[in-house]
């Protein structure tokens, strides 16, 4: 064994040849080393480590509480920079809720993207959030990939402009990479936007957005969960999610709704009905196949179409229908079974939503 090229221990096998190395050696007590090795000074910062890095204030009792402790050692009430526990202990930084509220409708505008592991109904995979900071009123539109959310942007930013005479001041996101976009950027610059990014990996910079997607989705999949439809109906239960959640009022508005200070007009919510429920819909005479068949058909309700006054329902064999006219059986749940052919139909046994909808998939 070398140190510094001095040798301080030299080893040589019992026989010639063999590969076993004998150490004749001894134990001695920690005091009495400590004793004979002079060279070794106590300070807090090796005791600090001998235990393990604790606080200054553990040190401080371990004085009186433990035996070996040596005596004349000044423990000091500052904290030292220790790189141990600057790279084992860092916590993250922590980041409380912020009280600070737009003061104008379109002032502060927050933005997130949300990416799902299962394709939509019609195979979109994401969906990109635009969230109002003074009246809370968000608007969802779904995506086919990240390269479509400059598309979502500009359609949306025109839909301020024409309805509400409105243009955005502030925009805040996280450092996603479909925000980093030369084109998205751009577009937001030319527009005289103010662009502000949180940090890389710090999305709670962006709070009210990251408190709306964990809203949205609790409501999505307990929408979805309780009426046990398939994964890939998510897109409906976003929508209808999003739907209620500018309808609800808030604590933090003062009980009012997104919708009210939005529109300065009451949102009209006897239009809701149960997500995923059962509902009797009419068939237009075009639609019926004779004289003799059913003028309505069990479908299953999927919330409020885009853009007018209708519902949209889920029919044999997997397909959309949208509706005015409905007969609602908001207690009949899990009706999508009855939508499947006969021989893809399970039993109803003890399995979770999510398998029964894989089962009816396949």
């Amino acid at each position: 064994m070398l140190e510094n090229k001095n040798t301080i221990v030299q080893c040589k096998p019992l026989l010639p040849g063999q590969s076993l190395y004998w150490l004749d050696a001894s134990t001695v007590d920690l005091l009495e080393y400590n004793d004979a090795n002079a060279s070794i000074i106590y300070n807090d910062d090796l005791m600090h480590r001998h235990l393990g890095c604790p606080s200054k204030e553990v040190l401080r009792c371990a004085k009186d509480h433990t035996k070996g402790f040596p005596k004349g050692i000044n423990i000091p009430t500052t904290t030292g920079l220790c790189p141990g526990c600057a790279q084992g202990k860092m916590p993250a930084a922590s980041h409380p809720p912020s009280d600070t509220r737009a003061k104008a409708r379109f002032e502060w505008i927050h933005s997130n993207l949300k990416s799902f592991p299962v394709p939509s109904y019609h195979k979109y995979k994401y969906f990109i959030v635009f969230f109002n900071d003074y009246t809370s009123f968000a608007w969802i539109t779904l995506l086919w990939d990240k390269a479509s959310a400059i598309t979502a942007l500009k359609q949306w930013l025109a839909l301020i402009k024409n309805q509400f005479n409105a243009t955005i001041k502030e925009w805040m996101s996280d450092a996603g990479g479909e925000y980093k976009l030369g084109a998205f950027i751009k577009h937001l610059k030319d527009a005289g936007i103010t662009v502000l990014q949180s940090a890389p990996y710090t999305p709670q910079q962006n709070g009210h957005a990251e408190r709306f997607m964990r809203t949205i989705m609790d409501k999505a999949q307990a929408m979805r969960l309780d009426t046990c439809l398939p994964q890939s109906w998510w897109e409906f239960a976003v929508n209808h999610a999003a739907h209620c959640y500018n309808r609800t009022p808030m604590s933090c508005l003062k009980w009012q709704t997104p919708y009210y200070l939005l529109n300065n007009e009451i949102p009209d919510i006897s239009h809701l009905r149960v997500f995923g429920c059962g509902a009797y819909v009419h068939i237009p005479e075009a639609h019926q196949v004779n004289k003799l068949s059913p003028k309505s058909e069990l479908m299953v309700y999927l919330g409020r179409g885009p853009g007018m006054k209708a519902n949209i329902f889920m029919c044999t064999p997997n397909t959309l229908f949208y509706s005015d006219k409905a007969l609602f059986d908001e207690t009949l749940h899990q009706c999508f079974d009855r939508l499947l052919d006969p021989p893809c139909v399970t039993p109803r046994l003890a399995l979770s939503c999510d398998v029964r909808s894989s089962l009816s998939s396949s």
